[in-house]
C-alpha cells in the first residue's frame, strides 16, 4: 500500500504545473495577458478565442477610408441648409463641417465601442485593459490623440510597425482595435478595394501635378481674361468715337 501511495505521489510531481489549466479550459499563454475579448459572443460569426484579435491593418484602413465618406455624406446632407443663408449660418456651418467627423467619433466609440465603417468590418475599440471605455479615453483617442497622429501623419503610419498595431492615438488613451466578427469574402475584397483606391490616389494627385505644372492653364486663363478685357476696351473706345461722330454729324444735318 506504501510502494501504491509513493508512486502516486512521484507521478504527481511530474506532473507539469501548467497542466491544471487544461480542465479549466484556459489558454495559458494568456493568463497573463488583459482579458480582452476573451468571450466575444456566442453568434455564429463570432470570435471566441482566448486570445485577443488586433484588427488587421487593410481593414482598419479600409474602416477609416468608409467613414471619411460617412462623415463626409453626413456632413453635406445636415449642414447645407445653412450655406442659403446670411453669414452668420455660413458661419456656424463652417464650424459644424470641423465638429461633424470628431462628433461622430466620440459618440459611436463610446456608446457602440465602434463607428459605422468599424462595425461593417467587425472592428470594436476595447480598453487595453479590458475595461470600459470612459469618455475621457475616449476624447482622448478621437479628438486629442487623432489631431498628434494627424501630424505628417506618423501616428497613424505607427499602425503599420507596432505589434499590437496601435497608432498614437491608441496608445495616448491606452485603446486597441480589436476583431470581433468574421467578415465575408465579400467584405474582404472591399477592403483591398478601398485600400488600392487610397493607394492610388496619392501618385494620380502627384501626376495631375506634374501636368498642370507643364500645361500651366491658369496662366493661359489669365492671359484669355486679358485679352477679353482689351477687347471690351476697344469695343468702348469705338463706342465713345462712334457717339462722338455722331454729335458733330447731326448739327450740320438739321441746318
Amino acid at each position: 500500500m506504501s510502494n501504491c501511495l509513493y508512486a502516486g505521489k512521484k507521478y504527481a510531481d511530474q506532473i507539469p504545473v501548467n497542466q491544471t489549466f487544461i480542465n479549466q479550459n484556459v489558454d495559458v499563454n494568456t493568463v497573463n495577458q488583459p482579458m480582452i475579448n476573451q468571450v466575444v459572443g456566442s453568434g455564429k460569426n463570432e470570435i471566441s478565442e482566448s486570445r485577443t484579435v488586433y484588427a488587421s491593418r487593410v481593414l482598419r484602413l479600409s474602416a477609416a477610408m468608409l467613414d471619411w465618406l460617412i462623415v463626409g455624406f453626413l456632413t453635406f446632407f445636415f449642414l447645407a441648409p445653412f450655406y442659403f443663408f446670411d453669414f452668420l449660418s455660413i458661419l456656424i456651418g463652417q464650424m459644424l463641417v470641423y465638429l461633424m467627423p470628431v462628433l461622430y467619433s466620440i459618440f459611436l466609440v463610446k456608446l457602440r465601442n465602434a463607428t459605422l465603417a468599424k462595425q461593417f468590418f467587425g472592428l470594436e475599440v476595447k480598453s487595453e485593459y479590458g475595461r470600459e471605455l470612459t469618455w475621457l479615453q475616449v476624447i482622448l483617442r478621437e479628438f486629442i490623440g487623432k489631431i498628434l497622429s494627424s501630424f505628417w501623419l506618423l501616428g497613424f503610419i505607427w499602425i503599420f510597425f507596432d505589434k499590437k498595431r496601435q497608432g498614437w492615438h491608441d496608445k495616448i488613451a491606452k485603446t486597441v482595435v480589436v476583431q470581433v466578427k468574421e467578415i465575408s469574402k465579400v467584405k474582404r475584397v472591399m477592403a483591398w478595394f478601398f485600400v488600392f483606391i487610397s493607394s492610388i490616389l496619392p501618385i494620380l494627385g502627384i501626376i495631375a501635378v506634374i501636368i498642370l505644372f507643364f500645361i500651366n492653364p491658369y496662366a493661359k486663363i489669365r492671359k484669355n481674361m486679358e485679352t477679353e478685357q482689351e477687347l471690351r476696351m476697344i469695343q468702348q473706345q469705338k463706342q465713345k468715337e462712334m457717339n462722338l461722330l455722331f454729335n458733330t454729324i447731326t448739327p450740320t444735318e438739321t441746318r
